[in-house]
C-alpha cells in the first residue's frame, strides 16, 4: 500500500508530511491484520520557522469494525520510531510515534484507503525533555 499523509490541528502549528509504504498480513483464523509501514517525508516547525526531513517505520494493527457494501471501516493502531534532520519537537532528533483511529477501505481488489488517527510523537523522555506533538493525522492512498 502507498499512502500520503500529514498532521492537522496541532497546537504549535508544527506539521509533518509523509509518504508511507506498507505491507500487511492477516492472522490465521482471525480478522486482525498486522503489518509495517516505512515512512519518509518533510516536517515544518512553525515555532522555529524551519523545515527538515523525517524517516522511520511503524508497526500497524487493524481490525474490521463494520462493512457496508464495498466500504469497510477498520480500527487502526500503530507504534514506531522516527528520526529527523532537525530537533523536533523540542530538542530531540529521534522520536517514538504512536496513534489510533479509523481506516476506511473503499473497494475490494485494490481498495482506496482513508485514515484519520490521533497521533502522539515524543522521545519518551529518553533524551532532552520535549513537549511532544499531539495531532490529528490524515492519510489517503491505495492498497494492492
Amino acid at each position: 500500500m502507498l499512502l500520503l499523509s500529514g498532521t492537522v490541528l496541532d497546537d504549535d502549528q508544527d506539521a509533518i508530511y509523509l509518504a508511507q509504504y506498507g505491507v500487511r498480513s492477516s492472522f490465521a483464523g482471525t480478522s486482525w491484520t498486522l503489518g509495517y509501514e516505512v515512512v519518509g517525508g518533510a516536517l515544518y516547525s512553525h515555532r522555529r520557522d524551519r523545515t527538515g526531513a523525517v524517516a522511520g517505520w511503524q508497526a500497524v494493527l487493524t481490525h474490521p469494525l463494520f462493512k457496508v457494501g464495498p466500504v469497510r471501516t477498520d480500527f487502526y493502531a500503530s507504534t514506531g520510531w522516527q528520526m529527523q534532520s532537525m530537533a523536533f519537537p523540542g530538542e530531540s532528533y529521534h522520536n517514538f510515534r504512536h496513534g489510533f483511529g479509523l481506516e476506511v477501505r473503499i473497494g475490494t481488489t485494490h481498495p482506496w484507503l482513508l485514515r484519520a488517527a490521533y497521533t502522539h510523537l515524543s522521545n519518551g523522555n529518553l533524551g532532552p525533555l520535549n513537549e511532544g506533538l499531539d495531532a490529528l493525522w490524515l492519510a489517503a492512498g491505495r492498497a494492492w
